[in-house]
């Protein structure tokens, strides 16, 4: 005999179906603001340099005589390279791809359970006025896919039966979460934590640890393919904007630089943020809080690194773990809704940068930054990368592939005999220079020896300026070590045989294990300790004058 719905039960069940009509046009709303505004950063590049490597043969590689892993996104990466060897293009791919991606999540979004619909409703709302989650649903980036993995575990995490079964998935989800960008897996420990703890206490810590051992084998394996790889665990931009000599506190005042240029962007993201905080901390569910710790621990890293210098780029995956908080709370009628209802809207048609502005604001490249380094990227790419300029139009990839090709004047045509080229925005240049180009980028994010070096001079967010060492340049072009300093040099042969030599040699596997262990860093620290005895004398030799 069926079970009678309760009345609670039944009066969610006609609300959700009188609200339906009004999901539905708000999740296709949002669908068409990330086709209209779809746009390409340089950065997305970079990682598309590596899928043409791959698919050409030379491996998930920047320039094809070194192994170095030049993205921080695997999965995107990998994802991207199966259309990819299909079409061998690399513009309209992606956004496709992302536009797909994107599409997913709007499903899976709006068919979530454990909602009265009006938070549902309310929560559309918040991603129709997101300049930063709209602008984000594309770009090239991997953040359409990270908003996917983080739908899909907290629905799962909430709605599970918090069984080994049901860990195990979580434990998949946050592994491929990390597989995507690792600090993403930020935002859902906390929910791995708790999930984990209650399969512990139900059954015992052999079936706990068989669980989450077996969802994250994927992170696992690529981290050791990445250590076998690449010589290193880690992307090797983690060690270009780690190994500096800037004080924490530095980035923590930079972190506060990017929050206020990103809010001046985009106001409406951080109040829903704050709104979904405080919902969760007051009046929320008990399953809100693992989100609102994630939410809590992931800002805090932003603040430590000092942000990024894509305004907003940091805080897309924050915001949606923030509207999935909103979207399941029980705010009982649309009497509940209606003032931040309001609220967004207004805020949406009033702020010139918002998706759905009707206040023309001033959208000039000068205006694009905001102070400390932190720019609109959308803004300064849109003119070149837009899908729909590039279809209308027949701008985007083109005029793209025209730059690059001024920016690589150098390559001759034959391939094999190319200088390097020194390049800061490496990304399209790099993938449109073709595979042969050597390309030597002074902020290192490609570069697994200026890396390793101390960051000098002029910095902005996630970016560090190094200087070249004496004889790099010759030694890039010959494909040797012709490094001027001994200790430098040495430290060198031991990255070349890691990056370039034999895969399986012994003798590279033993340099892995030193690199990593630290067992040369004391070269690196003699080089340097030069170098700056080098720049002490003519500021000594000035005062003596």
């Amino acid at each position: 005999m069926n079970a009678v719905p309760a009345q609670g039960e039944r009066s969610e069940e006609a609300s959700a179906r009188a609200l339906r009509p009004t999901i539905v046009f708000l999740a296709l709303t949002i669908f068409a603001l990330t086709v209209q505004r779809a746009w390409m950063s340089d950065d997305a590049f970079i990682s598309l340099r590596c899928v043409d490597n791959l698919v050409h043969g030379y491996g998930l590689t920047w320039n094809t005589d070194q192994r170095v892993q030049a993205f921080t996104n695997p999965l995107w990466t990998l994802l991207l390279s199966v259309p990819y060897s299909i079409t061998r293009e690399a513009y309209f791919t992606t956004l496709l791809v992302s536009l797909v991606v994107s599409g997913l999540f709007l499903v899976a979004f709006v068919r979530q359970r454990g909602s009265d619909a009006h938070g549902l409703v309310l929560a559309l709302l918040a991603l129709v006025t997101s300049k930063t989650f709209v602008d984000y649903s594309t770009s090239g980036l991997e953040n359409p896919l990270t908003h996917l993995l983080l739908c899909l575990g907290y629905l799962l995490f909430w709605n599970g039966e918090r069984d080994s079964r049901d860990l195990l998935r979580l434990s998949l989800v946050g592994a491929c979460l990390g597989l995507n960008r690792l600090d993403s897996l930020l935002l859902f420990l906390p929910a791995l934590a708790v999930a984990s703890h209650d399969v512990l206490r139900a059954r015992g810590l052999g079936p706990t640890a068989r669980a989450v051992l077996l969802g994250f084998a994927p992170l696992l394996a690529w981290e050791l393919f990445a250590l076998f790889y690449y010589g290193f665990p880690f992307p090797n931009s983690a060690y270009a904007k780690l190994n500096t000599e800037i004080p924490t506190s530095d980035y923590f005042l930079q972190g506060i630089v990017y929050f206020f240029a990103s809010f001046r962007w985009d106001p409406a993201t951080f109040l829903v943020l704050a709104f979904a905080a405080v919902l969760a901390s007051t009046r929320g569910r008990r399953g809100d809080i693992p989100a609102l710790a994630g939410l809590v621990l992931y800002l805090l890293y932003v603040s430590r690194i000092g942000g990024d210098f894509m305004a907003g780029r940091f805080f897309a995956a924050p915001f949606v773990l923030a509207c999935l908080v909103i979207a399941r709370f029980p705010f009982g009628s649309l009497r509940g809704v209606a003032v931040p209802a309001t609220v967004l809207v207004a805020l949406g048609l009033a702020v010139p940068h918002s998706p759905l502005s009707v206040i023309p604001g001033k959208r000039t490249l000068e205006e694009r930054r905001q102070g400390g380094g932190v720019e609109d990227e959308r803004l300064l790419y849109f003119a070149r990368t837009g899908l729909l300029l590039a279809v209308c139009e027949r701008v985007g990839p083109s005029s793209t592939n025209r730059q690059a090709r001024g920016l690589v004047e150098e390559i001759e045509p034959f391939p094999e005999s190319a200088k390097p080229v020194r390049a800061k925005a490496v990304g399209s240049l790099g993938y449109y220079a073709g595979p042969h180009a050597r390309i030597i980028d002074p902020l290192a994010i490609t570069d697994p020896l200026l890396a390793r070096l101390p960051g000098e001079g002029y910095w902005y967010p996630g970016h560090f300026t190094r200087t070249e060492p004496a004889g790099y340049f010759e030694s890039r072009e010959a494909g040797g070590n012709l490094l001027a300093d001994p200790d430098l040099a040495a430290y060198y042969d031991r990255l070349l045989l890691v990056t370039s030599g034999e895969l399986w040699s012994w003798e590279r596997l033993r340099a892995i294990v030193g690199l990593n262990a630290g067992s040369y860093d004391h070269l690196l620290r003699s080089y340097a300790e030069r170098q700056a005895d080098r720049a002490d004398q003519p500021a000594q030799s000035e005062r003596e004058e």
